[in-house]
C-alpha cells in the first residue's frame, strides 16, 4: 500500500470533527512512519471537563479499523480551558 497516495485526512477530520463529544479539533498531522505503518496527532477540544480514556480508546480504534492509522496521539483539551493549548488557534484563545 502507498500511504502517501491513500491517506484520507479530509475523512479522518469529518470522522473526528463529528464526534458527539468533540467541539472542535486543530493541529490534524497525518505521515508515514513506514512503508507499512503511518501516524497521526491531533488536539481535540470536547465538551467536557474530565478526559475520557474511553472515548480514547474509541477513537483510536476506529482510526485503526477505517483508515489504518497504527500509531495515533491524540490531546483532549477541554472546551473549558482550551485557552491553556499554545498550539490553539488565536481565535480561540
Amino acid at each position: 500500500m502507498q500511504y502517501l497516495e491513500t491517506f484520507d485526512v479530509q475523512g479522518i477530520r469529518q470522522y473526528l470533527a463529528n464526534l458527539d463529544q468533540v467541539d472542535r479539533l486543530h493541529d490534524l498531522y497525518v505521515w508515514p512512519l513506514s512503508t507499512s505503518e503511518v501516524a497521526l496527532t491531533v488536539h481535540l477540544v470536547v465538551h467536557q471537563q474530565s478526559l475520557d480514556n474511553a472515548l480514547l480508546h474509541q477513537i483510536q480504534q476506529h482510526l485503526h479499523d477505517y483508515f489504518e492509522i497504527e500509531h495515533a496521539t491524540i490531546q483532549l483539551e477541554s472546551s473549558l480551558e482550551e485557552s491553556n493549548c499554545l498550539l490553539a488557534p488565536t481565535a480561540y484563545h
